[in-house]
C-alpha cells in the first residue's frame, strides 16, 4: 500500500461557534431582560420604579466591572453579584406596591426570596 500523500490530506473542520458568540449570547439574555423589565414597569408606582431603576444602576456597574475581571471567576462571582443586586431592587419595588410579590423571581442565581 502506498504512503499517503500528506499534501492531500483532510483537516478537521474548524469549530462553528464563532468567536463572539458568547458575548452575543449574553447581550441578548440582558436585551430580553431589559424587554421584560420595561413591560413590567407600567404596573409599579414612581417611587417602587426609582427603587428598581437604582438597582439596575447598581447591576449595570457591577456589570461592567465583571466585563473588565481578569479571570472567569471574578467575572462569574461579580455577574452573580449584579445579578442578586438587581432581583434584591425587584423585591423591594414589588413589596413597596403591592406587599409582596406576583410571581417569584425566576433567575435562580442570587435568589433572595424566603420560602
Amino acid at each position: 500500500m502506498p504512503e499517503p500523500n500528506p499534501a492531500f490530506a483532510v483537516l478537521p473542520p474548524e469549530p462553528m461557534v464563532p468567536e463572539g458568540s458568547y458575548n452575543m449570547r449574553k447581550s441578548m439574555i440582558i436585551s430580553t431582560v431589559a424587554a421584560a423589565t420595561l413591560a413590567l414597569a407600567a404596573c409599579q408606582s414612581p417611587e417602587a420604579d426609582a427603587v428598581e431603576d437604582n438597582a439596575e444602576a447598581q447591576a449595570d456597574a457591577i456589570d461592567d466591572m465583571a466585563d473588565q475581571a481578569p479571570t472567569e471567576a471574578q467575572e462569574d462571582a461579580l455577574e452573580n453579584k449584579a445579578d442578586m443586586v438587581e432581583e434584591q431592587g425587584e423585591e423591594a419595588a414589588n413589596k413597596m406596591d403591592d406587599n409582596g410579590e406576583i410571581a417569584p423571581s425566576e433567575t435562580g442565581i442570587g435568589d433572595t426570596q424566603t420560602r
